[in-house]
């Protein structure tokens, strides 16, 4: 059985806005900052595991640097914009990421050559969830 994925069945909303002009290569990574579990083995074997209780992670996405969201989002880091952020992804087995806090970690590194280039907007999200 085939499985198609279509990345224009992906959005990416920040403080409200549908962010476009990703680069050509991987649009966005997300990740939990922390394991869920911390394991503990004795010296005996005896087995026990703590809840890990930090539900942080990390979004990056790349964008090209034609996007017009390079500008917007370096100002939302300056200003430590604490937003909503989603990434939805609405593919068969699509995954969605996001959470309610979410602040722009730095500005965007500025880019500049001969061809369009892709620039990495790293974002903090203080209550990251996956569903």
């Amino acid at each position: 059985m085939t499985t198609v994925y279509d990345p224009k069945k992906v959005t990416v909303i920040y403080d409200g806005m549908v962010i476009t002009g990703f680069a050509d290569d991987s649009m966005i990574e997300a990740e939990k900052n922390e394991d869920n579990i911390t394991p503990h083995v004795g010296v005996l074997g005896e087995v026990s595991i703590a809840i890990n209780a930090d539900n942080t992670g990390t979004v990056t996405m790349s964008l090209a640097n034609t996007s017009p969201f390079i500008r917007i989002l370096a100002e939302k880091a300056r200003a430590n914009t604490v937003a909503p952020l989603s990434i939805i992804d609405m593919n068969k087995n699509g995954v969605n990421v996001g959470g309610t806090e979410a602040v722009i970690i730095k500005p965007p590194n500025v880019t500049i050559g001969k061809e369009v280039e892709s620039q990495e907007v790293q974002f903090f999200v203080a209550d990251y969830t996956t569903d």
